[in-house]
């Protein structure tokens, strides 16, 4: 299994001219907690997609990581979405040998734990799933995407929240944008992800409700702590996420 980190947009609701994955949360750029996470799983290399001042985001990754991890970078010269972003990647990791499964995290989620991923992979490997998403139970889901189930609990698809219903937006569990795929099943459904979205962008999302039409095994992992997967988009959201690392270190290294 190989990993892909998503890491390649602006960040413009930071207020900052800094790419988002560089913001510091106790000194250490967001994105590195991230790839230092999977470092410690059972990935074999770890795939980032840059975008937004790609050079400068390397150098500051490649410089700062605390843990051995063996990684790549993969540029998305325009940003388009996240399945075109996850397609970039694709079509890199198709040069390379053969394998089964991919791990799919976004680069601004600081608080993800090892063991959490380590939860995704073992459900995936186990159920033999074309996808497996980890999800969440939250109280306040504005701007998540939302899990649509069906009657027996089977999951139909993602519904972003620009794009849900009412009915849709009052669903309290929520995608984190954690995923597990089977490598060839994913190649194939990016090729039929349409823009025809609020943003008009090619959403990841998507893919789950063409495997589940194609008829597919998605299944699923709800993480245990919602805070885990809390993402940073603003700047009182990164302050958030540094105050919980702090109490999670048990210290406060600022």
């Amino acid at each position: 299994m190989k990993a892909l980190v998503l890491a390649a947009g602006k960040g413009t609701r930071m207020g900052s001219e800094i790419p988002k994955p560089l913001h510091l949360l106790c000194g250490q750029p967001m994105a590195n907690y991230v790839i230092e996470a999977l470092a410690q799983t059972e990935v074999s290399s770890i795939v980032v997609v840059v975008g937004y001042q790609s050079a400068e985001v390397k150098k500051t990754i490649t410089n700062s990581l605390r843990v051995p991890a063996k990684y790549e970078f993969v540029e998305q010269e325009e940003q388009l979405g996240t399945a075109h972003a996850t397609s970039i990647a694709i079509d890199a990791l198709m040069d390379q040998e053969s394998f089964g499964d991919v791990l799919i995290t976004p680069g601004d989620m600081p608080l993800l734990r090892s063991h959490t991923l380590s939860q995704v992979q073992q459900v995936h490997t186990k159920s033999a799933a074309a996808a497996t998403l980890l999800t969440a139970d939250v109280a306040e889901p504005d701007g998540y995407g939302r899990i649509v189930r069906d009657e027996a609990g089977d999951i139909q698809r993602i519904v972003e929240h620009r794009d849900a219903s009412a009915t849709e937006l009052a669903i309290n569990e929520v995608n984190t944008s954690v995923y597990c795929f089977d490598f060839d099943l994913l190649a194939a459904a990016l090729h039929k992800v349409e823009s025809s979205n609020s943003q008009s962008e090619l959403y990841l999302t998507d893919v789950i409700e063409i495997m589940v039409k194609e008829g597919q095994l998605v299944t699923s992992i709800k993480v245990a702590d919602a805070n885990e997967v809390l993402g940073v988009n603003d700047l009182e959201q990164l302050a958030k996420c540094e105050d919980l690392i702090v109490a999670r270190q048990g210290f406060d290294p600022r």
